[in-house]
């Protein structure tokens, strides 16, 4: 019995799905990450946000977002830039736009951080403060 070329490229993609299913189920019961990915599934959205990106970071940037306009640029301080933890600063704040001489400055754990010519906009507890060009 001769295979046909159509049979044997069903037969190749089934075995490779069956090797790639068992790769992810193996991960998720010996890894333990089954319990992790089901606490996700059972919080909403903004649970998930504070899970992904941290509580502290998470409040931080839902206080930056509320009190700087959007289009307006800003620049992060205290969060090294070539971070995650920046990268997903600067999606959850689009469309403000990081720039170089930014129209607020937000200091992430950076009490008493000032530069010349901002003012203190507004303040967070011990997880920031916002800086406004004066």
């Amino acid at each position: 019995m001769k295979l046909s070329r159509a049979l044997f490229i069903k037969l190749l993609a089934a075995l490779w799905v069956v090797i790639w299913m068992n790769f992810i189920l193996r991960d998720l019961t010996l890894g333990k990450k089954f319990s992790e990915y089901s606490s996700l599934l059972r919080r909403d959205a903004e649970q998930r946000r504070s899970l992904i990106y941290g509580d502290e970071l998470y409040s931080f940037l839902n206080f930056s977002s509320g009190n700087v306009p959007s289009g307006a640029s800003y620049e992060l301080a205290g969060l090294d830039p070539f971070s995650l933890e920046y990268r997903r600063a600067a999606y959850y704040l689009y469309p403000r736009v990081p720039s170089g001489s930014p129209d607020y400055i937000l200091a992430y754990h950076s009490q008493g951080y000032s530069r010349p010519g901002y003012a203190v906009l507004k303040e967070k507890d011990k997880a920031g403060l916002i800086l406004k060009k004066e």
